[in-house]
């Protein structure tokens, strides 16, 4: 498995750098340091771990409850996996994520225009025809994105089989991201006095100083709002979308820095995020 993330990691940093050198052509782009690898190393682990520890999708096709104690065991066991976090340990778990999505996309979408039952490429984040790939792991995710012929990337797939499985897995992480937002905004709501602070998790990150600083950066754009404490526990959120192509909660300080990517006056959030949305792999 380690000779599978570490594979993976290289990629997807690869890729990263690829698309932070378009936005800045002039600047010298540097190799990653250890440290940054071995974070998103880390985050790949934990999407490893989620799709072990969850393997059947959880039926959350429901409104969120108004207590937080009303949630049922599958649906605690899923917010305590990302509550005992620190935020932006999560959203690097979503980098990794979207990174993961878009190398399986490429696949798929290659496929699909071939296909009599696919039909149609897949378009957004969360969309069931690649969330269901995603939720086999790394080791299928990783034969996939590496297959060098059509018929390779057609067998592993599955495409135009009777056994082909029916792709309905709903929105597997990403799904879960999407309740953990409404669990930060029940659970801050019910919280008062001295408890209102926000108080984030010990990170697995010794190293941490960097990510933080950058998440603190990022979460000021929500403050002065009534759930302020709140928005510093979310992650996933489409303003921070181009942010998280790039993998800044991956990187040092001193790269962010660089990159001038520390001045929120620098980004148009909403245009950069809809502009990542809007145009996915092909």
């Amino acid at each position: 498995m380690h000779e599978i993330v570490k594979s993976l990691s290289l990629r997807i940093q690869s890729e990263i750098f690829a698309r932070i050198q378009s936005i800045h052509p002039h600047v010298e782009i540097k190799p990653a340091s250890s440290t940054e690898l071995l974070r998103c190393q880390r985050a790949l682990y934990r999407f490893e771990i989620y799709r072990i520890l969850f393997p059947q999708h959880q039926d959350l096709e429901r409104d969120y409850p108004d207590d937080v104690d009303d949630l049922d065991g599958g649906m605690m066991a899923q917010m305590q996996f990302l509550a005992g976090s620190p935020p932006w340990e999560n959203e690097q778990l979503g980098c990794i994520y979207e990174s993961l999505w878009r190398l399986i996309a490429q696949v798929y979408n290659d496929l699909a225009l071939h296909s009599t039952k696919g039909c149609r490429t897949a378009l957004y984040y969360g969309d069931a025809r690649i969330e269901y790939l995603l939720a086999r792991g790394l080791k299928e995710i990783n034969e996939i994105s590496l297959c060098n012929t059509w018929t390779e990337r057609y067998d592993l797939l599955g495409f135009d089989r009777p056994d082909e499985p029916v792709c309905d897995f709903g929105g597997f992480l990403r799904e879960t991201f999407e309740y953990y937002e409404g669990h930060c905004l029940i659970e801050c709501s019910q919280m008062t006095g001295a408890h209102k602070g926000t108080h984030y998790p010990v990170g697995r990150d010794t190293t941490e100083d960097g990510p933080r600083r950058t998440w603190d950066w990022v979460t000021q754009r929500w403050s002065g709002q009534p759930n302020f404490e709140a928005r510093k526990r979310i992650v996933l959120v489409m303003e921070t979308a181009r942010l998280r192509a790039c993998g800044y909660v991956f990187w040092d300080e001193e790269r962010m820095v660089e990159l001038g990517w520390m001045n929120p006056t620098s980004m148009d959030w909403h245009s950069d995020a809809l502009r990542v949305i809007d145009n996915p792999p092909t």
